[in-house]
Order: structure tokens, then sequence, then C-alpha cells
């Protein structure tokens, strides 16, 4: 039996729906479960317990609940990154089976992965919710995940990392040049006051001069889309969506899902996921009031540690599953045609680009500060960012609306899990 019919027979669809997620299969390819949960038809849960019917496999209820049938022996023989992978949880051995859970039912790789780590031909799967598979990750890794997000880079490369903010050299040197400052200000107060004012306005001139030299050499940023409307639906790639959360309201939370939802990209390729600190319940209330598709995924991040937006991005790298990432706001209202104008940028520049989409108020008419601001960003965002690319200048990009290749993000956050 297919799998569209196992959902008219459970009553999960109907038939209209089932033409409908069909129709959409034809158009961007995918499978019928994962178009229909990206659909909003049915839920991860429903989709679980059918795939496990399916696949002739036994689905466990709560299994979070369950937590005290794992072996401590057997999760200590395997790492977070591999977990995550596989999608596939060691549990423990009965009589001469080894039990494992899985939310990925049907992957040859898992069950190879597992024969290879326990050396043993005899194994018992189970599917398991998916929002239980990630509760159980958390509990036994959640130290290990947490470091990973907040210390990775600094113990993968110390100096790169702001977390050691002076070295001793540093340190020597500025506690140097700060007594000779002052003794020579002592001495001499109306020309080291003359010299300093001199000084700063001969910087901010010389920012005025090389702002202006790249206004006058300000070129547009040309890219072909038509290489992209050639390019089948069923081909373009997974983008993975990582959205921080903390104390938002809810009518922004319903404002930043509808925008997502209106992106002009097949949803069952966006795995959108919604970082929320574990103790932010008024957050949690308001997104579970939104209702979102089934490709909306929720990751509760540890109250351990900084809570910071570079702590929960880098936490929510280790549950992304696409090829491409982006960052956005809660207050973010991308452009419909977003994620198509990166893909066309990563096929004119390849997969190293890192892009950052152009910033605008939307509401830029609503007052003096937001006219204000409108026009530092339309400044940065619209001149002076595509010209400092143009010239090879180097520069920080901002912490939205930016979009890279998974696997170079998480090298250069602090480590390569395997996804």
């Amino acid at each position: 039996m297919q799998i569209g019919e196992r959902f008219l027979k459970r009553g999960l669809l109907t038939k209209d729906q089932l033409d409908r997620v069909l129709e959409a299969q034809q158009q961007t390819g995918g499978r019928t479960g994962w178009l229909a949960l990206s659909l909003g038809y049915i839920t991860s849960r429903e989709l679980l317990q059918i795939l496990a019917e399916h696949y002739h496999l036994p689905f466990l209820e709560n299994a979070s609940e369950h937590a005290n049938l794992i072996d401590i022996s057997l999760i200590d023989r395997v790492s977070y990154q591999e977990v995550l992978r596989y999608q596939t949880l060691p549990v423990r051995r009965v009589e001469d089976q080894l039990e494992v859970w899985t939310i990925y039912p049907g992957s040859e790789s898992a069950l190879t992965w597992i024969k290879d780590t326990y050396q043993t031909e005899q194994i018992s799967v189970r599917v398991i919710g998916e929002r239980d598979f990630f509760e159980l990750v958390r509990r036994f890794w959640k130290v290990d995940l947490v470091k990973w997000a907040a210390d990775g880079l600094f113990y993968r490369s110390p100096e790169e990392s702001a977390r050691q903010r002076l070295g001793q050299p540093q340190r020597i040197v500025m506690s140097i040049a700060l007594v000779v400052f002052i003794v020579v200000a002592w001495f001499f107060p109306t020309k080291v006051l003359l010299g300093s004012f001199l000084i700063l306005q001969g910087i901010y001139l010389l920012q005025w001069v090389f702002k202006v030299w790249l206004t006058l050499g300000h070129k547009d940023v040309v890219l072909e889309l038509e290489t992209i409307s050639r390019l089948p639906r069923s081909e373009w790639p997974v983008y993975s969506i990582l959205v921080p959360l903390y104390r938002e309201p809810e009518h922004v939370l319903r404002q930043l899902i509808e925008a997502i939802k209106n992106l002009d990209y097949p949803p069952n390729r966006l795995d959108v996921l919604l970082l929320v600190e574990e103790d932010d319940r008024q957050t949690i209330e308001y997104l579970k009031q939104c209702r979102p598709p089934g490709h909306f995924r929720f990751v509760y991040i540890p109250p351990l540690g900084p809570r910071t937006k570079p702590k929960a991005c880098n936490y929510g790298l280790l549950f992304a599953r696409g090829k491409y990432l982006t960052i956005n706001d809660a207050e973010d209202i991308p452009e419909h045609d977003q994620l198509y104008k990166a893909l066309a940028g990563f096929q004119a520049w390849g997969d190293g680009t890192i892009l950052q989409c152009a910033l605008q108020f939307y509401n830029s008419r609503q007052n003096s500060l937001t006219r204000w601001f409108a026009l530092e960003y339309a400044n940065w965002f619209d001149i002076l960012l595509p010209d400092c690319t143009g010239g090879g200048c180097r520069f920080r990009s901002a912490a939205q609306a930016t979009i890279f290749l998974w696997r170079r993000c998480v090298r250069l956050a602090g480590g390569m899990p395997i996804m």
C-alpha cells in the first residue's frame, strides 16, 4: 500500500488534499509524507506513525518519558553528531537484540552505522516522535551541545574567539601607551588635547573620503535569474532558516510566520528552525497558538551559558538539515523571492560565497526616526556595502538576512559535526 493510500485509509488526508499533495509532488519533487506535512495537512507525529506502519515497525508513544530504558553505556559509544546525522538513538540490549529508536525509518545508512558501531546484526527498531527524539538528545548531551554553541570557536581557534579579549602582549603595549599618554597629558595638556582632536578629525575625514570614493564608483549587482528558472524545482536545494526568538510579542510572531509562508520557494524544501529558550514559556505558548506548518520546527535551547543570539544560532546549526542556511530576526519580512535570488547568487559566484541581503525599513514613513534609519540602511546596503564587495574590501555582515553554505558556516563556528 502506498503512503498516500495509508493517509486516506486513516482519515488523515481527504481526497482533495491528497490530490494537491500529488500535484505539488509533480512540480517540486519530494516525498508524499513530507509534502503533506509542509502543507500543514498532517503533524510530524502522524507522519511518523504512518511511516512506522508502512515499514511494519512499532511506534512508541511518549518516548521521552521512557528515558530510564536507555543504557548509558551504549550512549557513551556514540556522539551527538552521529545521532543527529542518522536520526537514530541506541537504547538497550534485549536478549540477543539491540533496540534502537529512530525518526528515520527505512534508513539503510543508519542501520549500517549501528551495525558497525556495536558489531551486531540483530537490531530491533522502534519509531518515536520527532519531539521525543530531540528531547532525548538534549537530555543526554545538553552540556556538550551548549558548550559547542557557546565556546566551540574558542576551543578550536582561541585567537579568533572573543572569549579571550586581549592577549598578554596587547595588555603590555596598551598599558605602556596609557601611562605615556597620561604623563604627556600632565605636562602638555593643551597640545595633547589639540593633537587628539586633530587625529580624531583626520580619521573621520578619511572615512568620509573613502565613502565618497565608493559612492562615485557605485555599480549595481546583476543576477542572471534565467539560470534558476531553467532548473527544475525538484532539484532546488533545501534551505534552513534560523529564527532566534526571545520574549517576542504575539503579533510579531504571526507576522514572521506569515512572511516565511509567503516565500516563493517550495515549502517541502524549507527547514524553518524556531530557536526559543527552554524557559521562555510566553514565546513558546504564542508560537503554539500560531500553529505553524510542519516544516517549522521548535528548537528548545537549554538555559545554560550566555543568552545571546550567536549562541542560539550556533545551537540551531546542529539541528539544521538544509544545504544552505539563512538567519532571520523575529521582525524581519523577507521579500517573497529572496531565496530564489540567493540561489541565483550561489550559481553565479559559487558555494563559498556569503550573501548579505539588503535590509530596508518597511515602515520608513512612520515618523522621523524611521525615516533616518531608512536613509542610513539605504546608504549602507544599497551603496556602500555593494561597492565594498566590488572593491575587494572585507566587512562584517549583518546579524540577519545572511545566507551561506551550511557546512562552511559550521566549520567557521567551531567544529564540523556530522550531519
